[in-house]
């Protein structure tokens, strides 16, 4: 894979595992407190991005889109967002929306 050439089946999934996991541990090393500074929010997870792309949606016109992702509306999102970055998860874990089915170890700060 990384070499240019295909590997098919279990070789190709040893592979495919091995590499991840490097690339796990190079990307993992960028944050070694687990944080990245965001100019409005400061010091936050990496997640935190995922969430505030979908705030962007919802404040574009998408509201829809973001109700269903999170269960609240962007305004609402945004003031947990900013207010309690740490407890996000907390907050929207049991709402009626898609991102209610994640682990919390996904979304742990």
């Amino acid at each position: 894979m990384k070499q240019g050439k295909a590997i098919a089946g279990l070789d190709g999934a040893k592979t495919a595992l091995i590499q991840a996991e490097e690339d796990y541990k190079i990307i993992s090393s960028l944050y070694p407190n687990g944080k990245v500074n965001h100019l409005a929010a400061g010091d936050v997870p990496p997640w935190w991005y995922y969430y505030d792309w979908i705030e962007d949606r919802g404040v574009h016109n998408l509201e829809n889109t973001h109700l269903q992702y999170v269960g609240l509306k962007p305004s609402e999102l945004w003031e947990i967002m900013v207010n309690e970055p740490g407890n996000l998860w907390n907050r929207i874990k049991d709402l009626n929306g898609v991102d209610r089915a994640r682990s919390s170890d996904t979304c742990g700060t």
